[in-house]
C-alpha cells in the first residue's frame, strides 16, 4: 500500500539515528535495537511495488530505484560505525540492482520505476517518471561507495548520472533543476513537476563537488558554480536563516513556511555538512 511505501522512510531514518546515537553513547543496548530495525526494513526494500507514483493499485509491478537508495544510506551508516561484510554486501546490492536495472545510458536517464527484472516501462506514466535530483542524490551515493572501494568504472557511470541528470533537468529558462519530469517530456501525474525544491539543489550541490574533488574535471566545476549561483541566491532566508523549501518555476516562493510533512531536517544538514568536509580536504586541485 502508499502508506507501507511511505513508512519505509521513516524506518530509514530511525534506523540510522538508532545507529548513530549507539556510537554516540556507547549503549550496546540501543545499537541491538538499531541492528532489530535493520533486520526490519532489509527485507522490505525491494520488493516488487504496485504502488509507485498514483497512491492506489495499478496492474502492474514496478521495481523502485527509492528502495535501493534506502538500503544504501542506512548500509553505508551501519558500515561506518562498525564495518561488517553483511553491510558491504547490502551496499553492493543496491550498487548492482541501480546500475543494472534503473540506469539507462542509451536514454540518458536513471529511471525511478522499471519492470522488476529492469527492463523499462515506458508505455505507463510511472514507467517514464525522472526524477533528476534523486537520480543525483543515487550518483553520489555511488562516487562515496566507489571512493571506498577504488572503483574507477563506478566512479565514471556516477559522474555519467549526474551530468546526464543534470542536462536533462536542468531549466534553461529561468534556472534551477525541475522537480520531476517524464523521460519523453509527456506531461507528468505530479503537480508539482516544474517547482524547485530545495533538497534536490542541495543533494546536486554535494554531487558536482564530489565529483569535481575526485576528478578535476572543468565540466563539473562550471557546473558547480552554476548550481550553487542558483541556489544560494534563491533558498536561504538571508533575515531569518534556514532555507525556503518550495519555489515556482520561476524562482518565485510557493509559500514561506520553511517546514511541513516532507522537509525535514534531513537532506540540509546532511549534504551541507558534507561540502564542508570537502573543502576543507579537497584534493582535485589543492586549494
Amino acid at each position: 500500500s502508499r502508506s507501507e511505501v511511505l513508512s519505509v522512510y521513516t524506518e530509514v531514518f530511525g534506523a540510522i539515528a538508532l545507529a548513530e546515537y549507539a556510537k554516540a553513547a556507547g549503549d550496546e543496548t540501543v545499537w541491538q535495537k538499531a541492528m532489530a530495525m535493520y533486520e526490519l526494513l532489509m527485507p522490505r526494500l525491494g520488493r516488487p511495488s504496485d504502488t509507485s507514483l498514483l497512491g492506489y493499485p495499478i496492474h502492474a509491478e514496478f521495481h523502485l530505484h527509492a528502495d535501493d537508495m534506502c538500503r544504501i544510506t542506512v548500509a553505508w551508516v551501519f558500515n561506518e560505525i562498525r564495518p561488517d561484510p553483511r553491510f558491504d554486501d547490502d551496499l553492493t546490492l543496491s550498487v548492482d540492482s541501480i546500475l543494472k536495472r534503473h540506469w539507462k545510458p542509451e536514454l540518458g536517464a536513471l529511471l525511478e520505476n522499471v519492470a522488476p527484472d529492469g527492463s523499462p516501462m515506458l508505455d505507463l506514466p510511472e514507467g517514464r517518471m525522472f526524477h533528476p535530483g534523486h537520480a543525483i542524490e543515487s550518483a553520489w551515493m555511488l562516487m562515496e561507495i566507489a571512493r571506498r572501494r577504488g572503483d574507477e568504472t563506478l566512479l565514471q557511470t556516477a559522474v555519467e548520472i549526474t551530468l546526464a541528470s543534470l542536462d536533462h533537468g536542468w531549466d534553461r529558462e529561468y534556472g534551477g533543476l525541475r522537480y520531476i519530469t517524464n523521460v519523453d517530456w509527456t506531461p507528468t501525474h505530479s503537480l508539482e513537476a516544474d517547482l524547485k525544491l530545495w533538497w534536490p539543489h542541495g543533494e546536486t550541490l554535494y554531487a558536482l563537488l564530489l565529483a569535481w574533488d575526485l576528478t578535476g574535471r572543468d565540466d563539473l566545476a562550471e557546473w558547480y558554480e552554476k548550481v550553487h549561483d542558483y541556489t544560494f541566491s534563491h533558498f536561504p532566508d538571508p533575515e531569518y536563516g534556514e532555507w525556503f523549501g518550495y519555489l515556482n518555476r520561476d524562482g518565485s516562493r510557493v509559500w514561506t513556511a520553511k517546514a511541513n510533512g516532507w522537509k525535514g531536517c534531513f537532506h540540509l544538514p546532511r549534504v551541507l555538512y558534507r561540502c564542508y568536509r570537502l573543502f576543507g580536504s579537497t584534493s582535485a586541485s589543492g586549494s
